[in-house]
């Protein structure tokens, strides 16, 4: 081989190599189980009972946190208080002090999850899953097989994008959702832990660009 097509093979391989890396590996069996607990372990109920002086825990389970300085209480993902206060009686937070507590958090970035897109084709306008969908949700199956998770029940909720009327969205969404809960089954997976549900074009993936592929997705949610 002359030097020329050696020059040349390099250069074909350095403009290929940007693509092949760009292509994502397909989430595995272990990574599918991780992030159903993750998931169950976001879910958990918050703490149960009273704080240190007595005061009832906020949504997150958190209690409230005694701010002397500023002579007012707010909330914090802490899960006891930071100070009592000295002799005086319980206060109760006003609502323009969690307001200002709570504007003051940094705003959380929403965690991408495996679960919010199963990645799955279907064959145009029908509920006939392709064959790569179905290698995937052979271990998505698998997955949910898992002894830790094998009291979780999932909703499969299929979703389309905002072309075509509402009827043909709606009954298409049931239809690809059922589609892939009967695969699921036909793998193993109990019946009793998984429902179907279509949604349409309702809860759009990208709600400023209605007609975007990326609305049309089928998503597992876990239910309890």
């Amino acid at each position: 081989m002359n030097k020329l097509t050696l020059v040349l093979a390099a250069g074909v391989m350095a403009i290929a190599a940007p693509v092949f890396a760009a292509e994502p590996a397909a989430p595995s069996t272990n990574d599918y189980v991780k992030e159903m607990q993750t998931a169950a372990n976001d879910a958990a109920p918050p703490q149960n009972g009273a704080c240190e002086n007595g005061e009832e825990r906020d949504a997150s389970g958190a209690c409230p946190v005694v701010d002397d300085s500023a002579a007012q209480r707010g909330f914090t993902l802490f899960s006891g208080s930071m100070a009592k206060p000295q002799a005086q009686s319980p206060r109760t937070p006003t609502s323009a002090a969690v307001k200002d507590v709570r504007a003051s958090k940094p705003a959380q970035m929403v965690r991408p999850s495996l679960l919010s897109d199963l990645k799955v084709n279907f064959k145009p306008g029908s509920a006939e899953l392709t064959g790569d969908s179905e290698a995937k949700l052979a271990k998505f199956a698998d997955a949910l097989r898992d002894p830790s998770l094998a009291r979780k029940r999932f909703e499969i909720g299929g979703h389309t994008d905002a072309s075509g009327s509402a009827d043909k969205n709606l009954a298409l969404s049931q239809a690809r959702a059922e589609s892939v809960r009967a695969f699921l089954v036909a793998h193993g997976v109990e019946s009793s832990r998984l429902q179907a549900k279509g949604y349409g074009a309702e809860g759009l993936a990208v709600p400023d660009q209605p007609r975007d592929p990326r609305n049309r997705r089928v998503e597992a949610r876990m239910l309890n």
